[in-house]
């Protein structure tokens, strides 16, 4: 996430690859030093043991005493394979080389610190590479012997390594250079193909769906595209539909809209102004009317409807729904029942769920038969509760069974009863937002029964 961040603000995200391969160069000579400094470090390791253990044969083959006298013992000849030996007292030194031809700096030797233990020094002053082990030991009573030694083998091997590393980490990163171009050119070309077919699909030349292939990298964003452009379009022909519903529904109140203002636009006398007033204001309200319920069952297809979850009684929130329309019963001697535990209680939202019981019951009122009934009833489970509304009226048709849930959808023999055609588009949305879900079963001059189930 930082190094995304870091990217982004430096270079933008078109530099994404040449950031990759900065990263791979830093990988690369980070894993050059360090091997070499690993390999240095074994090769002086080795070199100051090799040293160690020389200095150890030839004194162990001396015998070095502890007195003055000894040292003279320390002869100059059979050094174990080192090429000087210093030995160090208070008041003298002794100094021995494996023979003549061993070209050293003897005053540089001689100032050398007499404890000094180190691994590749110079000790020459033209610039040579000719490193030397230097190993120092106490043997007692304040007298320290040195001595020294070239590896000039392994010092050359140590520098023909380096030398190789060095040479091959510019093909190393021209190999990263090429895979990461190949890397770029194979995921442009899967982005350049999904490119083409949105921009196929933007201008009308495909089908409106990419082609999917099960082998690209690329799969599963084709399925997110298609059912995102799926989604869209039938985002659309609904939208679509409910324009043209919404223009046929809307042009019948605002032409008689219109030609009550006329109307009253001609005449002179208060009685007909005022009536006019009130056609306008009538047909006004049912216009709101028509798109307050819209907007709402909008809100709820699009989970955006604010519910105000409560516990409600269920009994209590049918019963004022009857109340309210007991006397558009008796106007066609409908009957009206209930049959509802008064214990069961349910998770809504209290004027929401009233507005879907008004709903079933005002359509069952206004399509069921004179001297018919309605009937209330509910079920309750462990994890749902179901209201049921039955009655005994004109039924609905086969065709038409699938259609009722639609925005602005009124059936052939519905149109003669006063409605906007939203009722049950609305009650679908608001139970749906509640987690549940309503369904009818009906049968054509037999009756209807509306199922909403929601969750307890």
């Amino acid at each position: 996430m930082f190094f995304a961040r870091l990217r982004s603000r430096m270079w933008g995200p078109r530099a994404g690859y040449l950031f990759l391969f900065i990263v791979v160069f830093l990988m690369l000579l980070v894993l050059t030093a360090g091997m070499l400094w690993f390999v240095r470090t074994e090769l002086e390791q080795y070199c100051n043991n090799d040293v160690a253990v020389r200095l150890e044969k030839y004194l162990q083959a001396r015998e070095v005493g502890i007195g003055r006298r000894e040292m003279g013992s320390l002869q100059h000849n059979n050094l174990q394979g080192l090429e000087f030996v210093r030995l160090i007292s208070a008041r003298e030194q002794l100094f021995f080389s494996e023979g003549p031809d061993v070209d050293l700096d003897f005053q540089k030797i001689v100032n050398l610190d007499p404890g000094m233990t180190a691994t590749w020094v110079s000790l020459d002053n033209r610039g040579e590479q000719n490193y030397w082990t230097i190993r120092s030991k106490r043997i007692g009573d304040g007298r320290q012997i040195q001595a020294g030694m070239r590896h000039v083998k392994i010092v050359a091997l140590y520098a023909n390594l380096k030398k190789g590393l060095m040479f091959m980490l510019l093909p190393a990163l021209l190999t990263a250079a090429g895979i990461t171009l190949f890397c770029r050119s194979k995921s442009l070309h899967s982005l350049a193909e999904a490119e083409k077919s949105l921009s196929d699909v933007v201008a009308g030349k495909s089908s409106g769906l990419l082609q999917e292939d099960n082998n690209s990298e690329l799969h599963r964003l084709y399925q997110l595209l298609n059912k995102l452009i799926s989604q869209n379009n039938q985002l659309i022909q609904e939208m679509q539909e409910s324009l043209d519903n919404v223009a046929h529904d809307l042009r019948t109140p605002m032409t008689r809209l219109r030609s009550v203002a006329e109307y009253g636009l001609h005449e002179n006398t208060p009685e007909q102004l005022a009536e006019a007033l009130a056609d306008c204001l009538e047909e006004s309200e049912k216009v709101l009317s028509m798109l307050t319920i819209m907007m709402s069952v909008a809100e709820a297809e699009s989970r955006t409807m604010h519910l105000n979850i409560e516990e409600v009684e269920l009994q209590a929130t049918i019963a004022d729904v009857i109340t309210l329309y007991e006397y558009v019963a008796d106007e066609k001697d409908i009957g009206l029942h209930m049959d509802i535990d008064e214990n069961i209680v349910i998770n809504a939202d209290k004027t929401r769920i009233r507005q879907v019981w008004a709903n079933l019951l005002d359509n069952a009122i206004k399509y069921g038969r004179e001297g018919g009934h309605v009937h209330i009833r509910a079920v309750s489970t462990n994890s749902s509760v179901s209201v049921f509304f039955e009655d005994d009226g004109m039924g609905i048709s086969s065709s038409e069974l699938g259609r009722i849930w639609e925005r602005l959808f009124r059936g052939d023999r519905s149109r003669t009863r006063q409605g906007l055609g939203l009722g049950l588009n609305y009650v679908r949305a608001v139970v749906q937002a509640h987690g549940g879900h309503v369904t009818v079963e009906s049968s054509l001059g037999k009756g209807s029964c509306f199922e909403v189930r929601l969750p307890s």
